[in-house]
């Protein structure tokens, strides 16, 4: 019985596949009979007509969204970097002016040394004295009230 099942099921594919080629071969002499048409892109140009007449304008885009701060930001760091070497640089030229009110003596020497050490840094030498040559200061005299002081 195997045998005849099998041949049954043989025999209905074969007309299954009959019938699925009669069909295609319906569906190719109906293409082939079918007028050849020219394919015309006029339809597309009319249509992108309709498009551009009914589309709105498109804004522009903001570039400078992130350029406008960092510009700033550039901006207020070069104006902090000009103020600190300005700055630094007028406290080079500036003379510590010795307080008249100073009255005790490490006032006194503290003010003397600021003194002397402006004139090192600011002064330079003429061409008649030589670089390495030690000008006499007139000094501090101490007293015998300054060192009971101490």
């Amino acid at each position: 019985m195997t045998e005849r099942n099998d041949w049954m099921e043989r025999a209905n594919q074969e007309l299954e596949m009959d019938a699925a080629l009669e069909r295609t071969q319906a569906i190719q002499g109906l293409i082939r009979d079918s007028q050849q048409e020219d394919v015309s892109l006029q339809w597309r140009s009319q249509l992108n007509e309709k498009l551009l007449a009914a589309a709105t304008p498109v804004k522009a885009k903001k570039h400078w969204r992130f350029g406008r701060p960092m510009m700033a930001g550039a901006l207020a760091c070069s104006v902090l970097l000009a103020g600190f070497w300005f700055n630094s640089s007028s406290k080079v030229l500036t003379n510590p002016t010795p307080s008249i009110a100073a009255q005790t003596v490490e006032d006194q020497m503290i003010q003397a040394h600021l003194g002397l050490e402006f004139a090192a840094n600011n002064t330079t030498t003429s061409g008649s004295e030589p670089v390495g040559q030690a000008t006499e200061s007139p000094g501090y005299e101490w007293g015998a009230e300054d060192l009971g002081t101490l």
